[in-house]
């Protein structure tokens, strides 16, 4: 018993260490394109309604690893710390996730559902909140045609 006393602080230095580790919220303007390899957007067909959406990852936080956005299920970009992507996605009711590029999956996809309106445009900021990954919705604006 007396053994294991010593892991009580290790544990505690982790988890302070994990919530002064949350990601740090950016404006897209200041945040640098995503590389043009790491993007695998979804295409649009002809004749089918779109939206706009900006996604912009934070800075800060634990992971130096790429982060995997999803759309219904699909990757459509590797987003590094602060950069940002906007893209044109299927308008309708819609699943994205989030989950970190890395070999070894600590934590599961976060998912949310998102009603995308024709024409509109859509951000979402990428962040880790010291305990998760998350997608949040940061704003919209009306119709952009």
């Amino acid at each position: 018993m007396k053994r294991n006393l010593y892991l009580v602080p290790v544990i505690a230095c982790v988890l302070a260490l994990l919530v002064g580790c949350r990601s740090t919220a950016i404006k897209p303007s200041a945040a640098a394109p995503v590389p043009a390899a790491f993007v695998m957007a979804p295409v649009v067909s002809q004749g089918e309604t779109s939206s706009l959406v900006t996604f912009t990852r934070d800075s800060g936080g634990i992971s130096h690893t790429r982060w995997i956005i999803h759309f219904d299920s699909q990757p459509i970009v590797h987003i590094g710390k602060s950069e940002t992507v906007t893209m044109k996605l299927p308008s309708g009711q819609h699943i994205l996730g989030i989950e970190p590029d890395a070999e070894i999956k600590v934590l599961q996809v976060a998912n949310i559902s998102q009603q995308f309106i024709a024409g509109h445009h859509y951000f979402f900021r990428a962040m880790f909140t010291g305990q998760d990954y998350r997608l949040q919705q940061t704003g919209s604006s009306g119709d952009i045609r």
